[in-house]
């Protein structure tokens, strides 16, 4: 083996932490979107699961989660875990569910 390797796959935060330690031989891909093959692939987001019964819940807790994502505060939260702003999702649930 000669310890070399053609490519990497991995989530940003540790991609960003491999270039960090090898920048002269390392870069990351900017900007980075999928290509349409894997596009057309399921999406790997987040989730929150509710029972059916609580669609009132459903309602008040999606109502205050669209009011925080992409606030200052929001961007903070996700930086401290190393995930930038064009890193976020940028679809709907039932976008991606239509997928």
């Amino acid at each position: 083996m000669t310890g070399r390797v053609d490519a990497l796959a991995a989530g940003a935060p540790a991609v960003r932490a491999v270039v960090e330690r090898e920048p002269k031989i390392l870069e990351v891909a900017q900007p980075f979107r999928p290509t349409a093959r894997q596009a057309a692939k399921p999406a790997e987001h987040g989730a929150f699961g509710f029972r059916k019964e609580d669609a009132d819940l459903v309602e008040a807790f999606d109502r205050e989660l669209r009011s925080f994502l992409g606030t200052p505060e929001h961007l903070d939260v996700v930086a401290r875990f190393g995930v930038s702003a064009a890193e976020l999702p940028d679809a709907t649930t039932a976008e991606l569910c239509a997928r």
